[in-house]
């Protein structure tokens, strides 16, 4: 059996690549880190039952904090980071 070596952020080897599908899903965007001045670096989509999934281009929603989106993306899953979704289009969901 063939093994890849894939490589994550940190550099530190990874042996089976993440697990990504295409969905569409609801959820609030939430502030999930911070710079030493305190502005918010990254976010999270938190779904209504409490699944939490980092935006990968957080950088194009940090004016939706606190917004219910449905967002449309793929969601890739990896054994130590989690969930995370890169999403290609969105829209504001009604209060």
């Amino acid at each position: 059996m063939k093994r890849t070596n894939n490589f994550d952020r940190e550099g530190h080897g990874q042996h089976r690549k993440g697990r990504r599908t295409t969905q569409t899903i609801n959820g609030t965007v939430y502030p999930a880190d911070w710079n030493e001045a305190g502005d918010v670096t990254a976010l999270d989509l938190v779904t209504g039952d409490d699944q939490v999934l980092r935006i990968r281009n957080s950088e194009k929603f940090f004016d939706y904090q606190e917004v219910t989106i449905q967002a449309h993306g793929i969601i890739e899953e990896q054994h130590r980071a989690g969930k995370s979704i890169f999403i290609k289009r969105f829209q504001v969901m009604p209060a």
